[in-house]
């Protein structure tokens, strides 16, 4: 969605722009096409399941009478669940008595034939509903995602004996301050029918022997938003060392609607449709349904309730509990594993079978429709859910309008129609639990790691939403706090400074912006080099070529004394043998933008760099190498002055064109025989190793200036 996620071996990693091995010559013949749009990577069709990209061109097809194409699909639900429901009444027969407790309410009738119809690969889910879902083990293969490596599971054996050190732990620790709440979520899990009354230990021995079964202490964890969730530790039980997972999925994440509405208007161009009915597909809405009890609907297999055990101590007594449940627990991993299971049959059957943009992460779903639909879609999803005897949240649903909310992530389409952009913004809730932290640490002058964690965690889900790379970088000292550090828990110099840039960005209210619509102008392309010989100042260059006006220009420069004493390092260092390679590779990209920052306003680049490490670096905004992390700061902050979307790729050294120039400066012959006008460049100075708010404001005035360097254009 208009960010790059990752490169090179990066699982989120796309395929290459150009290849490999060409020399310099045909890589950057191949380098300049990235302009046509089959090539460009921020024009690229988005990577998506096939099941949306139909629903995209369905939705794309009949828009012309949405309300009625979605009447006329929900009569279609309407008469299967009638038809089917003699098979679900005979399929409920067939449930044990502990999974008609969880799941007797489920329409499995309708849901086998839905199965069948749009042909669904996950064919034994079905039939979990009758004899539970596994809780441990070797989990059985879906077929439906990346098969996947995994450690052999523990005996069980080992969960039982670990049970004894947990239950002996939990009678030594002090009351939990939470142990109300604790006791209070599992009654409630009584109430509900899918966990049996609370009985002492004496219960359990009668029933399974003295080691021959396992219970799962539990603790309060805090949400953002202020709600309390009880955790069951599996990790702690070691449960999920005794599962083994067979495969791995992957989910949606909180810009999905950007997706969908991109999909769409690909679909429209894909159809043929004309520009004003493509522009037309735009005019849309979205909102989103949550799925009651999520986990408590999956049942587990009988043989798995001996471990399927929750303990606690009951907040008056002190004495040890155990609930007996009956459904999956939220913190197992074989529970996520079982209930994503039927959150993807959820998410594709409406697409497959209903036609429409849905997604969902776990239990929360979101739509995006046509404005025309007059909710007519969201009216379609409920029939739906109501057929498979489910339903969805009333108290939870987010009706259909221009803004909605999906992940804590708010999102406005208000702009689509004239701009092509989604606008993208965390909730009020998030920004609020990012400023009380910093309240608490500043007026503390206390940081825990746990506290670390808690507040990268926070940060980094806002960032996505707001500032994205830019609040990367000065997070680094409060990994380290995560990681690294040892006691006292003082707040630091480098965290404090970190605050204030933080608290800073919040002030401005920054928003992800999303584009949809095709750019109208091609991508730069860039590449960059920086060369280090024994016995001299490294050397750097950069050549930029513009399709649009088919301009080529360049730079080059030496980093001498300045820039080394930046980065701690003398000319004698070099002379011993330390190689700045990294940095000097890293600073051309930031070097380039301070150069000429009216020629890279507003603009796309594919930028090719043959570091891998710097490149890495740029891509996710952060480094484990303090300066070089300073330097990835540097770039997103001009990037974001700027308005700049940049695309990284690895080139091979023996490919990248400006290899030349950052070794032969204006004497380079690649770049006089392409027609590069070549000028020198500023080096990095004490600017660059200012706090991070020093930076912000150093890239914010460079990039209101016309140049820094030289500006060709005015000779």
């Amino acid at each position: 969605m208009g960010k790059q996620r990752g490169a090179t071996g990066s699982k989120h990693a796309v395929d290459a722009v150009v290849g490999f091995g060409m020399g310099h010559d045909q890589h950057f013949q191949a380098a300049c096409t990235v302009s046509i749009m089959e090539l460009d990577p921020f024009a690229l069709d988005a990577k998506t399941s096939p099941d949306l990209r139909f629903a995209a061109e369905q939705v794309a097809r009949t828009f012309q009478r949405p309300r009625e194409t979605r009447q006329e699909l929900r009569g279609l639900v309407k008469e299967l669940a009638g038809r089917t429901k003699p098979l679900s009444d005979r399929l409920r027969t067939w449930q044990p008595w502990h999974v008609q407790r969880v799941a007797g309410k489920i329409r499995l009738g309708f849901i086998v034939v839905v199965c069948l119809l749009i042909l669904w690969g996950d064919g034994k889910m079905p039939g979990r509903f009758v004899t539970g879902f596994q809780g441990g083990g070797v989990l059985e293969e879906s077929r439906l995602w990346e098969l996947i490596d995994e450690p052999a599971p523990i005996p069980e054996a080992e969960v039982f004996e670990q049970y004894q050190h947990n239950r002996d732990e939990l009678v030594r620790r002090p009351l939990d301050k939470e142990a109300t709440f604790l006791w209070q979520s599992c009654e409630k899990e009584c109430t509900k029918q899918v966990s049996l009354k609370a009985v002492p230990e004496s219960a359990l021995i009668a029933k399974y022997g003295k080691r021959g079964y396992s219970a799962i202490p539990c603790f309060t964890h805090v949400q953002a938003c202020g709600k309390k969730r009880r955790i069951d530790n599996a990790k702690k039980s070691r449960d999920n060392e005794a599962t083994q997972y067979t495969e791995r999925f992957r989910l949606c994440n909180a810009f999905a609607p950007g997706l969908s509405a991109r999909l769409l208007f690909q679909a429209g161009h894909r159809l043929g449709l004309s520009e004003a009915q493509v522009w037309a597909l735009l005019d849309l809405e979205s909102g989103g349904e949550d799925l009651p009890d999520a986990f408590r609907s999956i049942p587990l297999m009988y043989a798995y309730l001996k471990r399927n055990i929750v303990m606690l101590r009951h907040p008056d007594t002190g004495k040890v509990l155990y609930y007996q449940m009956l459904a999956a627990l939220f913190g197992q991993g074989s529970s996520v594993y079982s209930f994503e299971r039927w959150s993807a049959f959820l998410e594709a059957a409406p697409r497959r079978l209903l036609w429409l943009l849905r997604v969902m992460y776990v239990d929360d779903g979101s739509l995006v429709d046509l404005a025309a639909a007059k909710g007519t879609g969201q009216a379609l999803i409920h029939e739906f859910f109501e057929a498979m005897g489910t339903g969805l949240s009333p108290e939870k649903r987010d009706w259909m309008g221009r803004e909605s909310t999906f992940l804590g992530v708010q999102h406005s389409f208000a702009d689509l129609i004239e701009q092509g952009v989604i606008t993208f913004w965390p909730k009020e809730q998030i920004e609020t639990e990012i400023r009380a932290q910093i309240e608490h640490f500043r007026s503390t002058l206390q940081c825990t790691p746990g506290e670390a964690s808690k507040f990268r965690g926070v940060t980094g889900f806002a960032g996505e939403a707001q500032f994205g790379q830019l609040g990367k970088a000065p997070m680094r000292s409060f990994k380290q706090r995560q990681y690294w550090d040892r006691p006292p828990w003082s707040l630091s110099n480098s965290m404090g400074r970190s605050l204030d840039f933080i608290e800073f960005l919040l002030d401005l209210r920054l928003q992800r912006k999303v584009k949809v619509s095709h750019e109208v102008l091609p991508a730069l392309v860039v590449a960059s080099d920086a060369q280090v010989e024994p016995g001299s100042w490294p050397g750097g260059g950069v050549l930029v070529f513009d399709p649009q006006s088919q301009e080529r220009f360049g730079g080059f420069l030496r980093f001498e004394k300045q820039a080394l004493e930046l980065w701690g390092l003398s000319f004698h260092d070099l002379e011993e043998g330390k190689q700045p390679i990294q940095l000097c590779e890293a600073a051309m990209v930031p070097l380039s933008l301070l150069q000429w920052p009216a020629r890279f306003r507003g603009r796309r680049m594919v930028w090719y760099v043959d570091n891998t490490s710097a490149m890495a670096s740029f891509v996710k905004g952060a480094s484990a190498n303090p300066a070089l992390e300073q330097i990835v700061g540097l770039f997103w902050m001009l990037a974001w002055h700027l308005d700049l979307r940049v695309w990284f790729e690895w080139v091979d050294s023996d490919s990248n064109w400006s290899d030349g120039v950052s070794r032969e400066f204006d004497q380079d012959e690649f770049a006089a025989r392409h027609g590069f006008h070549l000028q020198p460049m500023s080096s990095p100075d004490s600017h660059w190793g200012g706090s991070w708010l020093e930076v912000w404001r150093f890239a914010e005035r460079a990039s209101k200036e016309q140049a820094l360097g030289i500006d060709e254009r005015a000779q």
